[in-house]
């Protein structure tokens, strides 16, 4: 069975009524840390809340496509030679008010059933034409 580990998400810094980008690299629980493929994964789900009372911005179960996150070949980045395999962009009602920590919550289950999680909090920044 497939554990999910091996998650890393670079800072996240958005804008005010902004999308933005995560890259994550999601692997096995083995000593190798395989990377995990599309058939590994039965759903991935997110939410996003505000960080300071926890009110819903985009609710739990926010269904996120496997075949449109999960690259079964690692990509390049920058924060080290191994690379990533999961990328979405979360949209700009996401992040809706500048100046307010955001908390993202991203649910992994794999075909075993066994659950992950990538989360990440975020400060919003204001912006005057947005």
């Amino acid at each position: 069975m497939s554990k999910l580990c091996g998650v890393r998400v670079p800072d996240v810094s958005v804008n005010e009524d902004g999308s933005v980008v995560v890259a994550a690299r999601l692997t096995t629980g083995t000593p190798a840390k395989v990377f995990l493929k599309q058939v590994n994964i039965s759903s991935i789900t997110y939410g996003v809340f505000d960080n300071k009372d926890g009110s819903v911005v985009i609710a739990s179960g926010t269904v996120i496509a496997v075949a449109d996150a999960i690259s079964d070949t690692p990509l390049d980045w920058d924060c080290d030679a191994l690379g990533y395999n999961f990328l979405f962009t979360f949209p700009a009602a996401s992040f809706p008010t500048g100046g307010v920590r955001y908390k993202t919550e991203v649910k992994v289950t794999l075909t075993g059933n066994h659950v992950g999680w990538i989360t990440f909090t975020n400060k919003a920044k204001a912006l005057f034409t947005s």
